[in-house]
């Protein structure tokens, strides 16, 4: 399990570092469009477009390592003022609720990404890109996070007193 463990935390890693590449092009682009729009008087037409998409890849490549760290939004001002105990119960249900919430994206954006891609669904901007490559980072993006989700209610059982066999 420790291999499986490890295996995932070097995928978010990697999946946060692509992210970090993507916001470093999107803001490369953007510079380059505003130079050539103020030196050339041209703007590049399929900036915008890009960035768009960058963006949302950027999200989901980076949601479940952001988990992972704890980077999600907290009640600390609650959280600061409870017992342990209903700390740990207030994790296991966000867990519990994450995992649902992020399973039904992920089954649900799967099966919409099929469909884009066997209807041969394009985007109707500059690029014309198939439309099921811009949005199967979604479902990717889900799956990772209810897998992260899962490994942290498998971390707060313990803390609740309830044993895990994972």
């Amino acid at each position: 399990m420790n291999k499986l463990s490890g295996f995932f935390n070097v995928l978010l890693d990697m999946m946060a570092s692509i992210g970090k590449s993507i916001l470093v092009i999107i803001g490369l682009l953007i510079i380059i469009d505003v130079l050539t729009s103020n030196l050339l008087n041209q703007s590049i037409p399929w900036v915008l477009e890009v960035t768009e998409y960058l963006l949302v890849f950027l999200t989901f490549l980076g949601a479940a390592w952001l988990l992972k760290e704890g980077g999600h939004i907290h009640f600390d001002l609650v959280l600061n003022h409870v017992p342990d105990r209903l700390k740990n119960l207030f994790g296991l249900v966000s867990s519990l609720i994450g995992f649902g919430i992020s399973m039904v994206i992920t089954i649900f954006g799967f099966l919409v990404t099929f469909e884009m891609y066997n209807k041969g669904v394009h985007t109707d901007a500059i690029l014309q890109i198939p439309r099921y490559l811009l949005i199967v980072i979604i479902p990717i993006g889900f799956m990772l996070l209810s897998v992260q989700f899962l490994r942290n209610l498998i971390k707060v059982l313990p803390k609740i007193g309830i044993r895990s066999r994972l």
